[in-house]
């Protein structure tokens, strides 16, 4: 691949970068395409195989992560810190070019567009239509649906007769803060590493915008457990429509929580109804070819961008290569004279994400890694 990009403040920011003494007891861990994430990763001839692997380590002072020479991951590193006795290292091992860790998804393929009219391509959609036709079984069912308010919200719920897992909310107040009603399951387990995709249907007696759920702690803090684009807002509309969202677990807990906040926007005297909820290990989006989060860039070829659309004002694409990302739908909309995998030879799809996730680590050092 001939693309790079620049990452200013992708690294290094809250990253301390020390040459210390690395404990005795320190390891080495080591990652390859060919590996297994089931391997014990301490030899080059028992290595894992994924990101999501080594982001759940867990890892110490001076242990050493490397990847192998001449190998692509696609996704997000979640480096662990390391003390002032020792950082943790990422790196690289073997002979052949830095290993590459790609921070966009791939749609080179012919069958990743499908022509909407007017010269205007997109991605995905068409794919995931056909997935969404025939939903999995629903999961979940032994859990209640549970409904609370506070604030200005009022709302009652109830089961429905929809659907083997629905819930009937009907809203006589909607309060000003997001957090005034809301409906929730709990409690369910998930895993650390592990990507998971819940898919549900939904409608109601009138439409309005409402953030999909949120996978949290059921308790105070109430923080996140997922690394999932928070607040992401869609239409619920009067015909019943398919939702799908994925969420990687940032940690293992038994106590997970899916919390649907409607207050501030489900409308004062409407009703809302929630039918065949699916919650399931899926494969990450980089695996999936999902667009989870804004496409900043496309990048063409040898390193060559298209244009994006920031602000579009109901005006599609109109030149070749020109660009917009559906946050809604979660596609790329673009301008190209016949499909674009056959105008180009390569397409990368570079996700609004770090590479490198560095929230709250600390005492890391990077070395020898190709990120583009």
């Amino acid at each position: 691949m001939g693309w790079h990009l620049p990452y200013p403040a992708l690294l290094l920011v809250g990253a301390t970068l020390l040459l210390a003494a690395v404990p005795s007891q320190a390891a080495t861990y080591y990652v390859s395409v060919a590996g297994s994430d089931t391997n014990a990763g301490t030899s080059p001839r028992t290595p894992w195989r994924t990101l999501a692997r080594v982001n759940v380590g867990p890892f110490r002072p001076g242990d050493r992560v490397l990847f192998r020479r001449g190998d692509r991951w696609r996704g997000q590193l979640r480096p662990q810190s390391g003390s002032p006795a020792g950082p943790v290292l990422y790196g690289a091992y073997g002979r052949g070019p830095k290993p590459v860790l790609l921070g966009s998804v791939d749609k080179s393929r012919a069958a990743d567009w499908h022509n909407e009219g007017g010269n205007i391509w997109a991605t995905g959609e068409s794919a995931i239509t056909q997935v969404l036709a025939a939903l999995p079984a629903p999961t979940l069912t032994a859990l209640p649906w549970q409904l609370y308010t506070e604030g200005g919200g009022a709302a009652t719920g109830a089961v429905a007769d929809v659907g083997p897992v629905s819930f009937r909310v009907d809203c006589t107040g909607s309060g000003s803060g997001s957090n005034h009603i809301q409906l929730y399951l709990m409690p369910f387990g998930i895993e650390a590493g592990k990507t998971y995709r819940l898919l549900f249907r939904a409608c109601a007696s009138e439409p309005f915008g409402a953030r999909l759920p949120e996978l949290m702690r059921p308790t105070p803090p109430w923080t996140a457990y997922t690394s999932a684009p928070a607040h992401r807002l869609v239409t619920i509309g009067t015909e019943w429509r398919t939702f799908s969202q994925l969420y990687e677990a940032g940690v293992t807990a038994a106590d997970a929580r899916l919390t649907f906040f409607l207050g501030g926007q489900l409308p004062a005297r409407a009703t809302l109804w929630v039918d065949r909820l699916s919650f399931a290990e899926s494969v990450p989006a980089e695996a999936a070819g999902d667009l989870p989060m804004d496409v900043g860039n496309l990048i063409f070829d040898d390193g060559t961008c298209g244009t994006k659309i920031w602000q579009w004002h109901g005006r599609g694409p109109q030149h070749q290569d020109e660009f917009r990302y559906d946050e809604e739908r979660q596609v790329i909309e673009m301008y190209s004279v016949g499909n674009p995998a056959t105008h180009h030879r390569s397409i990368e799809c570079a996700l609004t994400r770090h590479i490198i996730d560095e929230s709250g680590a600390s005492y890391v050092v990077y070395e020898n890694l190709d990120l583009r």
